[in-house]
Formats: C-alpha cells, sequence, structure tokens
C-alpha cells in the first residue's frame, strides 16, 4: 500500500515537473557548446594524457584496490 502510495506521488511529481522542463529553450546550450567546441582536446593529447595513466591503473589492479 506505502508503495502504491509512493508511486502515485512519484508519477504526479514527475507530471507536474514535466511540461516545465521541456517548455526550457534549448538555444543557450546550443550557444554555449558552439562557443566551447573550440576548447575540445585533441583526440591525441587525450591518448597521451592516458598512456600517462596506464601504469598507476595498472598498480591499483594489482594492489586489489578499489580506485
Amino acid at each position: 500500500m506505502k508503495t502504491l502510495l509512493f508511486l502515485s506521488f512519484l508519477i504526479a511529481l514527475i507530471s507536474v515537473l514535466l511540461p516545465s522542463v521541456s517548455s526550457a529553450p534549448s538555444a543557450p546550450l546550443e550557444d554555449y557548446v558552439r562557443q566551447y567546441a573550440d576548447f575540445a582536446p585533441e583526440p591525441f593529447q587525450l591518448r597521451k594524457k592516458w598512456t600517462r595513466l596506464e601504469p598507476s591503473i595498472r598498480f591499483f589492479k594489482r594492489s586489489g584496490s578499489d580506485y
């Protein structure tokens, strides 16, 4: 009974919040992405950083740590 009440409350909350989210303009987000797209790192730089991190990842796997 409590789960049914909780689910109905959750559905009511989502139905109230959904119209306000869908009516939000998406233009500012597109402008933001377009503005900072030039600063995206090259794939080569990402690969270089990954190879620098690789030995430490191997160490954590070998030591049994959760990191």
